[in-house]
């Protein structure tokens, strides 16, 4: 008996011990972080070499691994690549996709250059044509081979296009690809609608989109600034959502225990996901003091959930793992957290290669909020594919069936009772409340209590990527003559006035005249008609989401441009019906009722075009982007009364307050 008492206390012994003394281990090796170092060469650090240098010496301090994106001129930098070339063999190298006028002349491509060297068409690759994007790729992986001796497996860029990145999978075998998480309203970059703050497979046909077995990019993409599932989405102060991030909170007020919670949500294997992965990192081109002061305290964070399992890999390291877990398709991944601020709030967010799903659910009023429903259909074509982006800002934002951020009134809250479970079989996760059940599967919902649409099972979106292709027989003055006619009205009318007694003189001195004038107008309205007939125009995907949403707001009249580019030329097969001049297509695809008007985009004061707009009972304003074709408000909206409602790559609706 003796000896059993002992060895039962020397168990309860050891058992107490491993618990206090021993840190908790995470099971299964299923745990990530990812550390991600951009490096570019900014006018406004002064040593760009010594920056690096602290960044390097705090990962070398903890002995941890980490990736390295080198922009071309960093590449190009010598004083950088002596910082490079001592650093130990745990630490990757790849290549961070910004466009610089020096990269784009060595290039043998046109800069668009701006009064700023971060607008979206001078720094991504989606700013140029697809073949000046080709010669902009093979020049930077060109010069990172000379320095480097191999071609890298890992790229980044806050926005990398779809085109390109098949490109770079076909010629260079590229495996990852870092991106900005999903953010609604920072920095002018709108990425909005992609898989919440998690890897996935791209599509082939969209940067954005999950891709699943016939469609995907054999390329992982890794998320820039991980957002916080409630807060990030639903800002619970006067500051932007997207601020709520593992990148952005200092800014807030919030303290490293706030990242501790972050790290450990996203980058630890929970229940009910099948793995956990985060990226950290921070641009090298911060003041050398910063790594010690900020980027000194995260690292530390990372090795103590290194020491609790968590394995720290480069992005290659990581594409290789999830490569080989998941080789068909990402798998539905689920989010789930009591408000990491401390409201009486869960979210969580079921997410798969066919929709994603963001709900809340409030402890206090036993009731369910479906903050964001949208579908994930395989044949929608990103914005940028082939048509460059010319504008300064980047909007990517994809359809939607319920989106809190761009609609509130599209949500849908629902009496559900105590949250009493949630369980995981395979890919499907069951909610159990004491109203009801709801169980989220890899392509439907169930649930008696809401009704779902069918069309997050439909892969495809109704429009192909072509967009709508039609012939138009409406006959258009070009707004260069309208608005030369409006500049010279009195003029014009004594000319044409003048013109007409000429005509009608001439027409009955000679009336054999009125018979060859009638063949000439009879032989032009043909040729217009043929040349209509053979000539087609597109509405592209985007745009056709966009009327979807103009159709579900409240009836109301819609201001619509009658303008046009007749100079303008796409790099699209057809052009744009709206460049065109053709706006007829607005109110016959949204429902709405539609106002043609030229004079309010030329109004000589914002006073006449808020007349304008009151006199014609506006409601709302429809405006159109495609490349070079890119309609404006003509004064700032605040001075017009107008208040953005909704915008993507090719259309912006604006309400009148």
């Amino acid at each position: 008996m003796a000896a059993i008492k002992i060895t039962l206390g020397f168990f309860i012994f050891i058992f107490l011990f491993i618990k206090i003394f021993v840190p908790f281990a995470y099971a299964d090796g299923k745990s990530f972080i990812t550390i991600i170092n951009p490096v570019r060469i900014s006018t406004y650090t002064k040593d760009s070499p010594q920056s690096l240098k602290n960044e390097y010496q705090e990962i070398a301090k903890r002995d941890i691994s980490a990736t390295w994106l080198l922009t071309y001129d960093a590449v190009m930098n010598e004083s950088l690549l002596e910082v490079f070339s001592p650093m130990d063999d745990k630490q990757e190298f790849g290549i961070f996709l910004e466009v610089t006028e020096s990269f784009s002349n060595a290039s043998n491509v046109i800069y668009n250059k701006t009064n700023s060297w971060h607008h979206a068409k001078a720094l991504f690759l989606s700013g140029y044509k697809q073949e000046d994007r080709k010669k902009l790729i093979d020049k930077v992986f060109l010069e990172f081979k000379n320095k480097f001796g191999y071609y890298p497996k890992s790229i980044g860029g806050w926005w990398v296009d779809a085109f390109s990145l098949s490109y770079m999978q076909e010629k260079y075998g590229i495996t990852g690809v870092l991106g900005l998480s999903d953010q609604f309203d920072l920095d002018n970059y709108q990425v909005w609608g992609t898989p919440y703050s998690i890897p996935f497979y791209p599509n082939k046909i969209h940067a954005g989109i999950p891709g699943d077995v016939s469609n995907k990019l054999d390329i992982v993409t890794f998320r820039w600034a991980a957002r916080d599932p409630l807060n990030g989405y639903i800002s619970p102060s006067e500051q932007q959502g997207s601020l709520y991030s593992v990148q952005d909170y200092l800014g807030l007020g919030l303290g490293e225990d706030y990242f501790e919670r972050l790290v450990d949500l996203y980058a630890v294997e929970k229940e009910h996901n099948l793995f956990g992965h985060m990226t950290i990192g921070l641009e090298a081109d911060y003041s050398p003091d910063t790594y010690e002061a900020i980027f000194a305290k995260r690292l530390d964070i990372v090795k103590k959930f290194e020491g609790q399992g968590v394995k720290v890999t480069t992005m290659a390291e990581f594409s290789d793992w999830y490569r080989k877990e998941f080789p068909k398709a990402s798998p539905p991944h689920f989010i789930e957290t009591d408000d990491l601020l401390g409201k009486s709030k869960k979210t969580m967010w079921y997410q798969s290669s066919f929709y994603r799903i963001g709900l809340v659910y409030d402890y206090s009023s036993k009731k369910l909020l479906i903050v964001d429903l949208r579908p994930y259909q395989n044949n929608f074509q990103e914005p940028f594919y082939v048509s460059p982006n010319k504008q300064f800002n980047l909007s990517i934002n994809l359809p939607y069936i319920i989106d809190y951020a761009n609609d509130k009134t599209s949500t849908r809250e629902i009496n559900v009772g105590n949250l009493d479970s949630i369980t995981r079989e395979e890919n499907d996760v069951t909610l159990r409340f004491g109203e009801g059940t709801i169980v989220l599967r890899e392509d439907e919902i169930l649930s008696k209590s809401i009704s779902i649409p069918e069309n997050i099972k439909e892969k495809q979106f109704d429009t192909s990527p072509e967009g709508l292709i039609f012939s138009d027989f409406s006959l258009n003055i070009p707004f260069a003559i309208k608005y030369r006619l409006e500049q010279y009205k009195v003029p014009v009318a004594l000319l044409l006035f003048v013109s007409g007694l000429l005509f009608i003189r001439v027409i009955r001195r000679k009336r054999i005249m009125l018979f060859y004038c009638s063949i000439v107008i009879l032989l032009l309205i043909a040729s217009v008609i043929a040349y209509r007939a053979n000539t087609k125009h597109y509405i592209s995907q985007t745009e056709v989401d966009g009327l979807s949403v103009l159709s579900r707001l409240s009836k109301g009249k819609v201001l619509v441009y009658d303008k046009d580019c007749l100079r303008c030329t796409f790099e699209t097969r057809n052009k744009p019906a709206a460049a065109a001049g053709i706006k007829n297509y607005i109110e016959k695809l949204s429902g709405q009722d539609t106002v043609e008007d030229f004079s309010f985009s030329i109004a000589k004061t914002s006073k006449d075009a808020r007349k304008i707009l009151e006199s014609k009972d506006i409601e709302y304003i429809y405006l159109v982007k495609y490349e070079d074709y890119i309609e404006h408000l003509p004064y700032l909206p605040q001075d017009l009364g107008l208040s953005k409602l909704y915008e993507n790559a090719n259309i912006e609706i604006w309400q009148s307050n």
